[in-house]
């Protein structure tokens, strides 16, 4: 097969890259291993939900122009969420979580440093402050949540320099009305109307550069292809590329070795639920009713969240970072107990019976 350009990967940003390409009359393969586009977008709709079930990408943050356009163009809009938050421990509703103002504070100790630190040496000078022990509980476990990362190895000057941006924990953040989905379903669609070629179930395992031109090779239907072009664009995840899964025939230059060594991509379990009814607008003398995000560092899930605004039976479990990690290896009814287990934590005994 040959082609102007060759694309691999049919995520976001290689539909994109197709669309791009094929707009200017060029000849575009989009090769895709799974049997879907979309890539870390993932989104089902389910009639016994009003919300879309987004097992990938589920909120905006900040304010991305190239979403917000994607948006415009199927005329969609996003719907901002509600920050209202709750923690427990041990069953029990302790306190609203930490203001940001509180969090701030902290980090403007961030400055002070004369070098870069994880983000457990940074906290360890504020553990026994009385006035910063709860901030520094706090950002421990947004970093391990917000960010999926890992404490001991984070960056705690790229953490700060994150937060204090547009898409931080400050930042506005809100859903795409009616899901992800849209968008995806519209730029395969669009991509193929400009008339690129999506090949599904398409596994790349070696990229050579050639003097003139590339050949990506790879395996379609249990059968070896290749495709010849006079570029490549590849756009896997980052967790794909450190695999060795794809091999560059000659090896990548030693900056760009050196830069997916260096870069991270945070573990992340998430359990979408459908319950008959939202039963923690009714719990706890319906103290939970308007509260969008919960809480409970003791729960193997200790992030919880609704659709708020939106009134919806889905509920979300969520564990990043070292909590994600040891998970990792369990057995998909062990991981289960694990998610009713967390949900049990805040909605009280038998709370998961209620899961449809």
């Amino acid at each position: 097969m040959e082609s102007d350009v060759v694309v691999v990967g049919a995520g976001v940003a290689g539909l994109i890259a197709g669309d791009r390409v094929a707009a200017q009359g060029a000849g575009c393969v989009v090769l895709e291993a799974s049997a879907r586009a979309g890539g870390r977008v993932y989104s089902l709709t389910d009639p016994r939900s009003s919300v879309a079930l987004e097992l990938g990408a589920e909120f905006i943050h900040g304010s991305p122009s190239p979403t917000f356009e994607l948006l415009k163009e199927i005329s969609a809009t996003r719907c901002d969420t509600v920050d209202s938050r709750v923690e427990f421990h041990r069953g029990r509703i302790v306190s609203e979580a930490p203001r940001d103002s509180e969090l701030e504070r902290l980090l403007r100790h961030v400055d002070e440093l004369d070098r870069d630190v994880s983000v457990d040496d940074f906290l360890k000078g504020f553990a026994r402050d009385a006035n910063s022990k709860d901030a520094a509980r706090w950002m421990r476990a947004m970093v391990e949540g917000f960010d999926a990362s890992d404490p001991s190895v984070a960056s705690v000057r790229a953490i700060a320099e994150e937060w204090a941006g547009d898409a931080g924990i400050n930042g506005a953040s809100a859903r795409p009305v009616g899901g992800y989905g849209p968008i995806v379903e519209h730029l395969l669609r669009q991509v193929e109307q400009r008339g690129a070629q999506v090949l599904f179930g398409t596994v790349v395992d070696a990229i050579a550069w050639k003097r003139n031109g590339v050949e990506v090779r790879g395996t379609r239907d249990g059968e070896r292809f290749a495709v010849t072009a006079r570029a490549a664009i590849v756009t896997p995840s980052l967790g794909v590329l450190q695999s060795g899964g794809v091999l560059f025939e000659p090896a990548l230059p030693k900056e760009h070795q050196d830069a997916l060594t260096m870069l991270a991509m945070g573990p992340v379990y998430k359990a979408v639920m459908v319950f008959e009814e939202p039963i923690w607008e009714r719990v706890r003398e319906g103290a939970l009713r308007d509260i969008a995000f919960m809480h409970d560092e003791d729960a193997p899930f200790s992030t919880i969240w609704t659709a708020l605004p939106m009134r919806s039976s889905t509920l979300v479990a969520w564990a990043g970072g070292p909590r994600a990690a040891q998970l990792a290896g369990k057995s998909s009814d062990e991981i289960y107990a694990c998610v009713f287990d967390s949900v049990e934590c805040i909605l009280g005994r038998d709370a998961s019976d209620a899961v449809r």
